[in-house]
Order: structure tokens, then C-alpha cells, then sequence
């Protein structure tokens, strides 16, 4: 037996062995859904902080375009 073959085998054993379904909830329950939402609690100020700068920039642009609007109507 060679060692391709070994590995071959062996996750293909590992595969099968993880789509079983007590696996599988194991897996979601204790593994990624804790990385997750540690994820998203840490890149949670960056898309806080991201959402302020475009309301910021929206809000810049309407006053912009309003102040406009008033000097073009008002000549």
C-alpha cells in the first residue's frame, strides 16, 4: 500500500465521518457558530464606523446639492 492511497482513504473515512448528522450539529454548535459571532463582534466597530462616514458623506452631498439648487434658482 502506498502512501497515496493511505490518504486517499483516510479522508475519504474523515468525509464521511463529518456528513453524518450528529457531526454536523456538533460541528455548527461548538466550532462555527462561536468563531462567528466572534467574527462579527470584532469587525463590528469597522462596519459601525463604515455606515457613519457614508451617512456623512450622503448628508455632505445633499446639503451640497441643495445650496446649489438655491444659488441657481436665485439668480
Amino acid at each position: 500500500m502506498n502512501l497515496t492511497l493511505l490518504t486517499k482513504k483516510i479522508l475519504l473515512n474523515i468525509t464521511n465521518e463529518l456528513k453524518e448528522e450528529e457531526n454536523m450539529k456538533i460541528i455548527k454548535n461548538d466550532i462555527l457558530n462561536p468563531l462567528i459571532k466572534h467574527i462579527l463582534n470584532e469587525i463590528y466597530p469597522y462596519i459601525f464606523k463604515l455606515f457613519i462616514i457614508i451617512l456623512i458623506i450622503l448628508l455632505f452631498l445633499i446639503v451640497t446639492i441643495f445650496l446649489n439648487l438655491k444659488i441657481i434658482y436665485k439668480h
